[in-house]
């Protein structure tokens, strides 16, 4: 009886540090208008390394964003830490009005966790960046790369 009631507590202890990351979008129908922000709000990726957590949003954003269909457009997508205190939904309309270039949700700073931007070099390369943040909104790990569009 001891033995089967260790074995099932290793296994839960196993099951909650590996979780899967959970990633939403902030607001579909803004993501969906196209524009080159996307915005997502991300929760239980703290049990990840930051090279994991960031092989893991590059894989999304791969996913999500192929390179191909994108070939033409630059694309930022900004990963915000999940608050049931924070709003960030009612920034974004705002952020087109003030803040074009940049598209940071400025009030919400601290709470970005990583962003990927996919910048055209020319008609058969992009490069993309991953940046990871730390609660600072400083640079905690860049990650950068050029990709060849077949």
């Amino acid at each position: 009886m001891k033995k089967n009631l260790f074995i099932i507590m290793i296994l839960l202890l196993i099951s909650c540090n590996y979780k899967n990351i959970s990633i939403e979008p902030i607001d579909q129908r803004f993501n969906d208008q196209g524009l080159q922000f996307q915005y997502y709000e991300i929760s239980d990726y703290k049990n990840f390394s930051e090279e994991d957590l960031l092989n893991k949003l590059e894989n999304f954003v791969k996913n999500k964003y192929p390179i191909k269909k994108y070939k033409d457009k630059e694309v930022c997508v900004f990963f915000y830490k999940k608050s049931i205190l924070e709003n960030y939904k009612d920034d974004l309309s705002e952020i087109m009005e003030k803040d074009p270039d940049f598209g940071t949700i400025g009030k919400y700073r601290g709470n970005l966790i990583a962003k990927i931007i996919y910048g055209k070099i020319d008609e058969n390369k992009k490069s993309y960046t991953c940046v990871l943040f730390d609660n600072n909104d400083n640079q905690k790990m860049i990650r950068k790369n050029t990709v060849l569009i077949k």
